[in-house]
């Protein structure tokens, strides 16, 4: 085997190594709350770095055990706040839309869904059918369940 060739299989090797660390690496991140029993294929990613954080979870589970955990961590949320939070908010997803109260809001949680997720796995923009919990901004919990799918995602961010 020539030389050049063994440089070509140790990078190789080297990639595959990177690659399959780089898809196991939400396995090794634990998600800041107690996800439910029921809770399948549970991925998390968590980055800070000096100013900047962003939090990703997403698992797989039955819709009624999304919702509550949902309200759990909208509820530990606000127990720990420190300033006064506002009352979440509680938006429906229909046929891929969001039915808003007021259609400019709608148009605005479209238009940040295109931004979510550094991830491959996080994709709430996908959700068909499902609901919004929690408010958009920084620092506070921002929750997509897919009621098709049984799919809960949670983000937050600065």
């Amino acid at each position: 085997m020539t030389r050049t060739k063994k440089w070509l299989l140790a990078l190789g090797v080297a990639a595959t190594i990177c690659l399959a660390t780089y898809l196991a690496f939400p396995f090794f991140v634990r998600p800041p709350f107690n996800v439910p029993k029921a809770a399948r294929w549970v991925r998390c990613s968590e980055f800070a770095y000096w100013l900047a954080y962003d939090l990703q979870v997403k698992f797989s589970a039955p819709y009624e055990d999304c919702i509550k955990a949902a309200e759990d961590i909208l509820a530990k949320h606000r127990a720990e706040a420190k300033v006064y939070q506002p009352d979440y908010v509680r938006v429906e997803i229909r046929g891929g839309c969001y039915l808003a109260p007021k259609r400019e809001d709608a148009t605005r949680f479209v238009a940040d869904d295109l931004l979510q997720g550094s991830k491959w796995w996080f994709r709430p923009g996908s959700i068909k059918n499902g609901v919004f919990l929690g408010e958009r901004g920084p620092y506070v919990p921002q929750i997509w369940i897919d009621k098709d799918r049984g799919l809960f995602y949670y983000k937050e961010t600065d």
